[in-house]
C-alpha cells in the first residue's frame, strides 16, 4: 500500500488493472463506482491496519499505540531505574563572556516504584557512554557531592541539602533503551563490577519508558511557566520570521542545573501521585 496515493488514483488503477476492456473504452456503467470501491477497501480492515498503513509501524507503535498499563505495573518493589536523556528546551549563556552556547543534554534517573528522581546530570556533551555514567554516578553518590561538583552552593538562595534530596542507591536494575549509552561491551563493565542488570528496550519506543518520559515534559512544562524571555526553545524556532530563543538566552549551565535541581526536590518531596495503582497490600495499610 501507498499511504500517499488518492483513493481516486487507487480507484483508476483497479479499473486499469482489473476491468481492461471497461477502461480501454471509457464503459464505466457496469463497473463498482468508486465508493463502492472505497466501501469493499475498508470493509476487511481494522482500525490498526488503516493506521499502521498509513502511517508506519515506528510511528503507529511510538504515538498512537493503546497503553496497557503503566510503568508501576512491571515492578513490586524499589531497586528498578529508569534512565534517559533528552535536548533541554533552553538556550544557555556562557560564564565567561555572555555569548549563547547551546542547549543542554538532561539525563534523568528515576525509581519506578516510587517515582522518585534518583539522578541527574546536565551536560553541554552528546549522550555517551562518559555522560550516562556520570548521571549513574550523581544517582548512586551523596547529593552533596554533586552540588559542589556543579558549584551550585554560589548561586543565590540554593539552599538545598542532602537531607533534602537523600537518593544515593545503587539499583539492581536499570531499564534504557537502545542508544549508544547502555548498549554493548560498555554495560558489561556495571554488570561485572555492580552487580546491576541493564534491560534495553525496543527503539523508537518511549511509552516503554513511560514514567521518565512524563518526568521530561512535566519539567519542560514547569521551565516553560517559569517566566518569559529565558531563552526557550519553541517548536518553530529558527524559522523565518520567528522569536529565537539565543536572543533572551539569560542561564549558565550552573543556574540552569541549580532551577532543575530545586523543581526535582519540590517533586520528590510534595508531589501527589493521585492515579498511582495501589495494591492490596498498601490499601490495607491506608497508603
Amino acid at each position: 500500500r501507498n499511504p500517499h496515493a488518492t483513493v481516486n488514483g487507487a480507484y483508476l488503477n483497479f479499473i486499469r488493472t482489473n476491468l481492461r476492456k471497461e477502461f480501454a473504452a471509457k464503459g464505466f456503467e457496469g463497473v463498482p463506482t468508486e465508493a463502492q470501491f472505497l466501501y469493499w477497501g475498508k470493509k476487511g480492515d481494522s482500525p490498526e491496519e488503516h493506521f499502521r498503513s498509513k502511517k508506519g509501524n515506528i510511528i503507529y507503535d511510538k504515538d498512537m499505540r493503546p497503553i496497557e498499563g503503566s510503568s508501576y505495573n512491571s515492578v513490586d518493589a524499589p531497586g528498578t531505574f529508569q534512565i534517559d536523556s533528552t535536548p533541554g528546551d533552553v538556550e544557555l549563556i556562557s560564564e565567561i563572556d555572555g555569548e549563547p552556547i547551546g542547549c543542554p543534554t538532561i539525563y534523568i534517573v528515576s525509581d519506578i516504584f516510587s517515582s522518585l528522581y534518583m539522578g541527574l546530570l546536565i551536560t553541554l556533551e552528546n549522550p555517551s557512554y562518559s555522560q550516562a555514567s556520570e548521571a549513574l554516578y550523581n544517582t548512586f553518590a551523596n547529593k552533596e557531592d554533586f552540588f559542589k561538583r556543579n558549584r551550585l552552593s554560589t548561586i543565590k538562595n540554593f539552599n538545598v541539602t542532602n537531607d533534602d534530596w537523600p537518593s544515593q542507591y545503587i539499583p539492581y536494575s536499570i531499564v534504557a533503551d537502545r542508544g549508544v549509552e547502555l548498549i554493548g561491551k560498555n554495560s558489561n563493565n556495571l554488570i561485572s563490577d555492580l552487580g546491576i542488570h541493564i534491560e534495553n528496550k525496543e527503539s523508537y519506543r518511549p511509552d516503554l519508558k513511560g514514567m521518565i518520559e512524563n518526568h521530561f515534559n512535566l519539567l519542560h512544562l514547569e521551565l516553560k511557566n517559569l517566566a518569559p524571555n529565558i531563552g526557550f526553545k519553541m517548536k518553530n524556532d529558527g524559522r523565518r520570521g520567528a522569536s529565537k530563543a539565543r536572543r533572551t538566552a539569560k542561564f549558565t549551565l550552573r543556574e540552569y542545573t541549580a532551577i532543575v535541581v530545586k523543581s526535582i526536590v519540590h517533586r520528590n518531596n510534595f508531589e501527589n501521585l493521585s492515579n498511582y495503582p495501589l495494591d492490596p497490600e498498601m490499601i490495607k495499610n491506608g497508603i
